[in-house]
Order: C-alpha cells, then structure tokens, then sequence
C-alpha cells in the first residue's frame, strides 16, 4: 500500500507539472503574439489594426535624397534631429514581424484638450502626407503638409493665417524593405493624419521655421470630432458635435465669445 500511494503522489506531480508547464508556454505564446500584432491585437480585430496601419505613410529605405542642393541640406536638417533612435532596423533580414511599437509615456498627464502644452492650434486641411528616415536610417518621422483654416491659437513667432501652410510631423512610419516588405513602427496610442482629412491640431514648435510636433488632433468629419489619438482621455470628445467641441476648446483657451464665428 505504502509504495502504491507513493507511486500515485508521484504521478499526481508530474501531471501537476505538466500543466503548470503548459500553461505556462500558453502564456508566453500569446504574449508574443501580442507583441507582433500591436498591444495584444486579437485576430477578430484585424481589420482594425489593418485601418491603423493604412494611416501610416511609407519611407523607402533606399530613397535617393533630393536632387536639388538646397532640399538636400533642409531634408539632412529636419532628418538630423531623428539620428541615433535606434528605432528602426537598417538590413532587410528582419523577422517575420510585421511592426514595432514603442511605449514612452506621452500622453501622461496630458488633458484631452492640451492647449496650454501646445503653441499652436489651428483648424487645417492635410494636402500631403510623407515619412522619412532618419540620415544614419535608425529613425522614422513622418511629415503632414496642412493648409491653415482657422487660428485659434499661436504663440509661436511664425506668422499664421487662413491659407497659409504649416508643415507638422509626428515620430513613426512604415518602411518598405527591398525583399521583406513593409514594416510599421509607430508610438503606442498615437494615430496618424490622413492626407484629404481636416482636423483640429494642437501643435508644438520644433525649432524649424513653419515646421512643427503634433501634440495631438481631432478629426472633423460628419459634423463630429473624433480623436486621432487612443489614449482614454481623448474619448471625452469622441463623436461630440463640431460646435460643441468648438466651443469648449475656445474656453480652455480663453477667447472671448465675441471670438465665435
């Protein structure tokens, strides 16, 4: 009897093992799944993460640089300030992934409408959407081309008025690999406008003349604002009315109803 029940004690751990092991690797293979397809995207939310990505313009890692002198040098400035991100992955011989996200905390203590955070704010059509790659190719930035409608705030020494261009850009973008395809690298929770779109943008200067960072932008579509960025706190607006969302950000920003047009 005695050797019985010892021998039964110890196939009653090894089964307990082998499910702890189990277990275990189930949770390692999702957790990894989770990484390839973005903040562990399950599969019935593909088409979602597709439309997310859809949003991110492309850089060839072998563009030629611009052929004109002057461009060349403003494209090696404004690309300069990405150098030495250690974002971006510079040989063709990447995995079988298809994206890296990267987490930093941005929207921390950020209010759903930051216009103190930002210098600008302004109402703007996207004409022209691009990304880029850092000079040494180990970071990604991508460029928004906006005509300026309304101006509801700047205090950024570039004169700003109805019509007149701004360029904003946002850390991100895919690259295409000569033999491995596209690869998405993005920040997590940030969105990227689309060229066609109008938005409200709340902007940050850069220190280049009419170039600037994208705090974050409302979508205007439908007579409703939605949220470019996923972070919870920019939900309070999503789907609101234009005019209400309209008049909430002229009080955060202080104008005088006698501003309203």
């Amino acid at each position: 009897m005695k050797t019985r029940k010892t021998n039964r004690t110890h196939r009653l751990i090894l089964v307990s093992i082998a499910i702890t092991v189990a277990a275990l690797t189930t949770i390692v293979t999702l957790s990894g799944q989770g990484q390839v397809g973005g903040e562990g995207t399950p599969p019935d939310s593909r088409r979602q993460k597709e439309e997310v990505e859809s949003q991110f313009p492309t850089a060839e890692l072998e563009a030629p640089e611009p052929a004109d002198p002057e461009k060349r040098n403003q494209r090696r400035k404004k690309s300069a300030r990405y150098n030495n991100h250690h974002l971006v992955n510079r040989s063709d011989g990447y995995s079988d992934a298809v994206e890296s996200v990267f987490f930093d905390e941005w929207d921390l203590g950020l209010p759903a409408i930051p216009a103190p955070q930002s210098e600008v704010v302004v109402t703007g059509d996207v004409t022209n959407a691009r990304a880029y790659l850092s000079n040494d190719k180990t970071g990604i930035y991508s460029e928004f081309e906006i005509t300026v409608g309304e101006v509801f705030k700047n205090s950024a020494s570039a004169p700003l008025g109805v019509n007149s261009t701004v360029i904003a850009e946002r850390a991100g973008g895919a690259v295409r690999y000569p033999s491995k395809g596209k690869y998405l690298y993005r920040v997590s929770g940030q969105g990227m406008p689309r060229a066609g779109k109008r938005y409200v943008f709340f902007l940050k200067a850069t220190g280049l003349e009419q170039t600037f960072g994208i705090v974050t932008a409302y979508e205007l579509r439908g007579g409703k604002v939605f949220p470019l960025d996923s972070a919870e706190q920019f939900d309070t607006y999503k789907g609101m009315e234009g005019g209400k969302f309209l008049a909430a950000l002229r009080s955060a920003i202080g104008r005088p109803e006698a501003d309203v047009k």
